[in-house]
């Protein structure tokens, strides 16, 4: 799309709903900066502490990256869908339990409103695998056909004009791009083994006793049971094994992964397989060296690293990302931009939201 037709397209009215948590709240910074969308309207659970607060009550840093009117009140959703407004909203992001969004979500459908969920309800295709990874059954799994999956750099085609987006996980974003090349012109060999390291903010908002400031130390959770872990099979269609690990910092993901392949490979083949890959994405840059967190906090960018080992019989890769930014809300731009055939960087590059409260990684 051209620079001329951009400016001359009337802005999308939005929703946030879960627009408390840190997501959300990236999220409501992103789209009040975004040239063609507009915030209407904020809601949380009507049980929550936020109900009728103020956005910058709550993140008074924000108080230039937010509406000064309207929608910076936290209503509850009942009283959005009941509002004024609610008609002329167009988009309703969804930055809630995945409970909440796999009842929800339906309705908003039948209600033709193009939703954009950042739980995971709809990333997996398999019912039976749903129930042993999320732990509950499905009350609308026959909606998964309707719901893009949301990593726009492998399933931009799937995502024009979808009317419901499933935005990929955080650590499944940094995973699955890490090795789609290798995956999909068939160089891999046996499950490729991926170590990822999260900040504290991927546990949420809500406080609780192993996210304290004095408990937060490195360890591996949900060993062989993390739903990203089939999240990143399905995009692959490879096995891997997958280890998350919570860090003791704020916000970020690395991701390191090695894999077998099914034959021997050279540096400079791999360099221009992820160089060709990757040409047209323009949030995620290929780099000469391995990347730290701290080189992609608060930035929509994806920063990777490929190398050779072992006599070219594997790769090592080593992935950055924002987790509340790539990983959570500017994926959830960029699958919007995406959707109505705007550049992936449109409202995210040169004007980064960040929640700077939460501090730097």
């Amino acid at each position: 799309m051209k620079k001329n037709q951009i400016k001359s397209q009337a802005p999308i009215n939005c929703a946030v709903v879960g627009a408390s948590g840190y997501a959300g709240a990236q999220l409501v910074t992103l789209i009040h900066q975004h040239p063609l969308l507009r915030l209407s309207a904020l809601a949380v659970s009507a049980a929550s502490e936020q109900h009728q607060q103020s956005f910058r009550q709550l993140y008074p840093n924000y108080a230039g990256q937010c509406p000064t009117s309207g929608a910076d009140n936290f209503l509850s959703y009942d009283e959005l869908r009941a509002s004024q407004q609610w008609s002329s909203i167009e988009l309703v992001f969804l930055a809630t339990p995945h409970e909440w969004s796999a009842e929800s979500v339906p309705e908003l459908l039948a209600e033709n409103k193009r939703v954009i969920d950042l739980s995971g309800a709809f990333r997996l295709q398999n019912a039976a695998q749903f129930k042993t990874f999320y732990q509950f059954n499905h009350p609308a799994h026959e909606y998964m056909r309707q719901m893009a999956y949301g990593l726009p750099e492998l399933q931009r085609a799937e995502l024009v004009d979808a009317s419901g987006v499933a935005v990929a996980g955080c650590y499944a974003s940094a995973a699955t791009l890490s090795l789609a090349p290798l995956a999909q012109q068939e160089w891999l060999s046996g499950p490729a083994i991926i170590n990822a390291v999260s900040g504290v903010s991927g546990a949420g908002r809500k406080a609780t006793a192993a996210n304290a400031f004095c408990e937060v130390s490195l360890a591996a959770y949900a060993i062989g049971a993390h739903r990203h872990q089939p999240e990143i099979e399905q995009a692959l269609q490879h096995p891997v094994i997958f280890t998350p690990h919570l860090g003791a910092f704020t916000r970020g993901i690395l991701a390191t992964t090695v894999v077998p392949l099914q034959r021997s490979l050279t540096q400079t083949q791999l360099d221009e397989m992820y160089h060709s890959f990757y040409a047209t994405a323009d949030l995620v840059n290929i780099v000469s060296q391995p990347p730290a967190i701290a080189h992609v906090t608060h930035t929509p960018f994806m920063h990777l690293f490929a190398k050779v080992i072992r006599d070219g019989r594997f790769v090592e890769i080593v992935a950055v990302i924002d987790n509340l930014m790539k990983g959570a809300a500017s994926g959830a731009i960029q699958c919007v931009n995406a959707c109505y055939q705007w550049p992936d960087s449109l409202g995210l590059v040169n004007c980064f939201g960040s929640i700077d409260q939460l501090g730097a990684a």
